[in-house]
């Protein structure tokens, strides 16, 4: 009886491994598949990413040149971009007013040597 059992598992291993190793290809070729595809457009979203975060950076340092926009990945992102834009002019927009505003009234105000000097 232990013949017979080890005899018909052998038989249902034989019948069965071109299924498991079909099965195995495919999951190894998907998941390179995967991986590929991620990488290449993991790449355009990063890219895409460190020119707005390269324009924050900028900003934060006081540099309000207009933003370079470049194509974006996707229709957020393109929102995203335009929405930086937009920001960058209203504080450039804002910047010069408020210096507009200081030069007409004559500075702060005070009788400070920086401001009573003008």
């Amino acid at each position: 009886m232990a013949g017979q059992r080890r005899h018909s598992d052998q038989r249902r291993a034989r019948r069965t491994a071109p299924i498991y190793r079909r099965n195995f290809a495919i999951s190894v070729v998907s998941t390179v598949l995967v991986f590929t595809f991620a990488f290449i457009f993991g790449r355009r979203w990063l890219k895409a990413f460190d020119h707005l975060d390269e324009a924050a950076r900028r900003v934060s340092r006081g540099d309000l040149s207009p933003l370079d926009e470049r194509p974006m990945p996707t229709a957020e992102m393109e929102h995203l971009q335009q929405t930086v834009s937009r920001m960058i002019t209203n504080l450039k927009s804002a910047r010069e007013s408020i210096a507009r505003r200081w030069m007409t009234s004559g500075g702060c105000g005070r009788s400070c040597s920086r401001c009573s000097s003008r």
